[in-house]
């Protein structure tokens, strides 16, 4: 029997395939993501082959849960890292800060008041880091090494004389397995595909060119693939108890930031930094002022940090923060597609790669590994998106 195509069937397919290629063709940061989507899915994937149990929805909820700490230090690092600066304490800020909040609610004060004071009190603590790093002149490497002492030797200050502060408010402790609902997780997605097309229509223009409107095409694919991609993803977690309030959290602080950085003249201001400080020098950037600035906001996120780790343990401890949470964070950064060299990346890859990072974690514990083969395969995944970040840097002929 022959065959025949219905007309229309094979050039709708055709138009929505070279509408995703020219979607994906105009949007830089969707280009360098490609690489991390691929070893997100191959790690899927494989675990779930290995283990049947990765891509269940109650183990995704999991890790999503565990993941958010440092989802945030890593959306911290990328900041640091994007304006050509290291932030070696952000881990101990995180410790401090969970140590401050559970010492406060521990003596009485309302949680709501027990958050701001120590979101203050780590933003402090990143003012006199810049004020160091800006005004003394002094290498950032060099104040955050010092700042990562400091602040721990000020944890187990905080934590005498037991080591340990529990946390018994309900509104922090719940937070960690408290669940968004369905409808509002399906709404918000919705939401935003609609207003992303409502500004797609509002800025397009008018043209009788074929070239226009296969552009608008990829637009239009462009901004309605991320929440039809997100609604399918809530529905399926919705069977493993819905989507964590703290991946909700953690998702519109980078949603805040990633606006600052890309929408705001500070934010461009930043990456400009990052790229060349001396060309944004002569530009007339305020460098001291926007690096400041960075170092205050990363320190601010590293003690939010440490409150999703307080609402996970329900408790503070000498370990909080320590470990490998800040070094698995600059790897998140880097494996996310930030460049070591500044100016270039985005804070979605960031917490992509965090993502990335927990679910090869969450993987090998599923499979019972111990504790080292874990650590040396997370090490891998570093110096293998280390590799891909210098191939890239000598295609663009950056040093």
């Amino acid at each position: 029997m022959i065959m025949m195509d219905l007309p229309g069937r094979g050039a709708r397919g055709a138009t929505f395939s070279s509408s995703l290629g020219a979607a994906l063709r105009r949007s830089r940061n969707m280009r360098q993501l490609l690489p991390l989507v691929a070893a997100l899915l191959i790690t899927a994937v494989t675990f779930e082959s290995l283990s049947g149990l990765f891509l269940s929805p109650g183990n995704l909820v999991n890790l999503l849960t565990e993941t958010s700490p440092l989802a945030l230090v890593a959306v911290a690092s990328c900041i640091m890292i994007l304006m050509g600066e290291i932030d070696l304490s952000l881990g101990s800020v995180a410790g401090l800060g969970a140590a401050i909040a559970a010492s406060l609610m521990a003596s009485g004060m309302p949680w709501f008041a027990a958050i701001l004071v120590t979101l203050v009190a780590c933003g402090f603590v990143g003012m006199i880091q810049g004020a160091l790093v800006v005004v003394a002149g002094v290498r950032s490497f060099v104040v955050t090494l010092a700042g990562f002492l400091v602040c721990y030797g000020l944890q187990q200050r905080v934590l005498q004389p037991s080591g340990y502060i529990a946390v018994d408010s309900p509104i922090v402790t719940d937070l960690a397995i408290l669940r968004i609902p369905l409808w509002l997780s399906i709404g918000v997605a919705t939401t935003v595909g609609i207003l992303g097309v409502l500004a797609t229509l509002l800025t397009r223009q008018p043209s009788e060119s074929g070239a226009n409107r296969g552009n608008e095409k990829a637009r239009f694919v462009q901004v309605l693939l991320p929440p039809i991609l997100a609604v399918s993803v809530i529905l399926y977690l919705d069977a493993g108890g819905g989507v964590p309030a703290l991946t909700g959290i953690v998702l519109l602080i980078t949603g805040i930031v990633w606006y600052l950085l890309n929408k705001t003249s500070s934010g461009r201001h930043l990456y400009a930094i990052g790229g060349n400080v001396l060309a944004a020098q002569e530009c007339g950037v305020r460098v001291g002022l926007i690096r400041w600035g960075g170092f205050v906001a990363t320190s601010v996120l590293a003690g939010l940090a440490g409150l999703s780790l307080l609402a996970y343990t329900s408790g503070a401890d000498n370990t909080t923060g320590t470990g490998t949470l800040l070094l698995a964070a600059i790897g998140a950064a880097v494996v996310g597609g930030i460049s070591l060299s500044g100016g270039r990346g985005s804070v979605w890859g960031g917490l992509a790669g965090a993502l990335l990072l927990g679910g090869v974690q969450n993987g090998l514990n599923l499979l019972n590994l111990s504790s080292d083969m874990v650590y040396v395969v997370e090490g891998g995944v570093v110096v293998g998106a280390l590799l891909i970040d210098a191939a890239i840097r000598r295609g663009m002929g950056r040093p």
